[in-house]
């Protein structure tokens, strides 16, 4: 009986784990970008790519979600940056809230900055076409401080979304924010390829800068339109400084 018993429960949990793995999803993208940045009258081109892996155990459920990116920029030196996240959350019909830590360098020279965000982050699917964030937290390394941003979300067409953002970063004495807005288009559900277009201005430390930017998607795992990939597919509204 007790042999019997041992092998009954052995199977029951064999079979619980399969039926965790039957409901786990994996999805992601693959993306590459282009920025022109003006400020004080000069102007730069950096280029760029980066990626997002997601892990969803259960829809609605927990999600893990790994990122990463790269770029370089025609300084008239060496330049390049890049940035590394991840991100915890739970995500249901009525939105998104987690967690993230991100570390982005940047290398121009002899320059070589490093900074490290902890914060967190929510979505709010107000509307199934409308979308409200948050996000805040602190930064330390090279630089320190604390960060905030609120942003939104429409899709008037459902592979047609428009975004607009604002991000506050406040450092030892000196503040900048950053005013945003983009577009983006799946240009194809099937394969899914979407292309993004988008415009930030940023402001402070004495300064203001442009920058334009064209961004080319091409994301994995799931089927649908935008508005599915958003509630669905990996992350793009964060709790990192930095972000895709």
């Amino acid at each position: 009986m007790r042999k019997t018993l041992i092998i009954v429960t052995a199977g029951a949990t064999i079979a619980s784990a399969q039926l965790a793995l039957a409901d786990m999803q994996y999805s992601g993208s693959l993306a590459g970008m282009f920025e022109s940045a003006t400020s004080a009258g000069a102007t730069v081109h950096s280029y760029g790519g980066g990626g997002q892996f997601l892990v969803s155990f259960d829809q609605p459920g927990f999600n893990v979600q790994v990122s990463g990116a790269g770029a370089t920029a025609d300084t008239g030196t060496s330049t390049t940056m890049w940035f590394g996240d991840g991100d915890v959350f739970w995500r249901d019909p009525k939105g998104t809230f987690g967690a993230s830590v991100s570390h982005a360098s940047l290398s121009a020279g002899y320059l070589n900055a490093k900074v490290t965000s902890y914060g967190a982050f929510g979505e709010w699917y107000l509307l199934h076409d409308l979308t409200l964030r948050i996000k805040g937290g602190a930064f330390s390394g090279d630089a320190s401080g604390e960060y905030g941003g609120a942003g939104a979300e429409y899709f008037p067409l459902r592979d047609f979304g428009l975004s607009a953002d604002y991000t506050y970063v406040n450092t030892t004495g000196h503040s900048a924010s950053v005013i945003g807005a983009g577009a983006e288009y799946l240009v194809s559900e099937d394969l899914p390829l979407s292309v993004r277009i988008g415009y930030d201005r940023a402001s402070g430390y004495g300064a203001t800068a442009e920058t334009f930017s064209l961004q080319v998607k091409y994301s994995f795992g799931l089927s649908g339109s935008l508005i599915d990939w958003s509630h669905r597919g990996p992350i793009s509204w964060n709790g990192a400084l930095s972000g895709l």
